[in-house]
């Protein structure tokens, strides 16, 4: 018996050992599901895609439920729409209307097999995004990029206040302030004007 707790005590161990990095997973936006939950204009676009999934399903179910009354009403041989329908031109409108509902599903499996594929590449590292969605590495190197071009900014930015006290630019600088400022103060008489 006591084997038997001590084994199950492990197995409880390592399934709390696995639910925590799953559950890491999902907090740092790794895998698919990750991703939903941390990327906004993924999720956005997803919606989007739904909505219109659903729109096009909706419009599908009404035409559905259009053809089903309008066949109760053919099978009745009476009324205003068993004579419509014996009229040959208005048996092409409804055929034509037919090829349009499948071509409205056929549209939808299209957007549906899309939909799926580009979700296929989301999760796998052989693109782009991808890449940047799964492998955490290529995020570290991307916020090196930042962090490094924002110290080159900042090193540049001393640099220029460094050729401002060069005696050789120091009149170049002054000039160009001077030129500056009553650009301002022109600007500003003509305001007032």
């Amino acid at each position: 018996m006591m084997e038997t707790l001590q084994l199950n005590n492990q197995n409880l161990a390592k399934i709390t050992t696995d639910f925590v990095e799953i559950s890491r997973g999902l907090v740092e936006g790794r895998g698919v599901v990750g991703s939903l939950l941390t990327d906004t204009a993924l999720v956005s676009s997803l919606q989007q895609s739904l909505q219109s999934i659903s729109l096009v399903m909706a419009k599908a179910n009404t035409a559905t439920s259009n053809l089903v009354l309008l066949t109760e009403k053919l099978n009745s041989n009476k009324g205003l729409v068993h004579d419509l329908t014996t009229d040959t031109a208005v048996f092409a409108s409804l055929r034509a209307s037919a090829a349009q509902l499948q071509g409205v599903s056929q549209t939808a499996n299209a957007l549906m097999t899309n939909l799926n594929a580009a979700s296929d590449k989301l999760s796998s590292k052989d693109n782009a995004i991808g890449t940047l969605i799964n492998d955490p590495a290529v995020g570290d190197q991307l916020r090196d990029v930042v962090r490094n071009l924002n110290t080159s900014t900042a090193k540049l930015d001393q640099n220029m206040e460094a050729l401002q006290s060069n005696f050789l630019l120091r009149g170049f600088f002054k000039k160009k302030e001077k030129e500056a400022k009553k650009a301002t103060e022109e600007l500003l008489k003509d305001s007032v004007q």
